[in-house]
């Protein structure tokens, strides 16, 4: 499950922020599949900079979180 601006998705199901369900469209999926693949990246990136951190290392700036795509509705 996945809860973003406006939606929450489950499985292949968005329920919008007005309570309409629907089916995520291919194109959709594509996006979320994107996302979801740099999310885990930058997790993992975050877990590198912060052993590094415990080993006095320089300070650091984090990479900004990826967006969520806009698929949803602004209600």
């Amino acid at each position: 499950m996945v809860n973003s601006p406006g939606c929450t998705l489950s499985g292949d199901v968005l329920v919008e922020c007005d309570g309409t369900e629907r089916e995520v469209s291919a194109e959709e999926k594509l996006a979320l599949d994107y996302y979801k693949e740099t999310s885990r990246k930058w997790h993992e990136d975050l877990d590198k900079l912060l052993a590094q951190s415990l080993n006095h290392a320089p300070r650091f700036a984090l990479p900004d979180y990826p967006q969520f795509p806009p698929i949803c509705k602004l209600c």
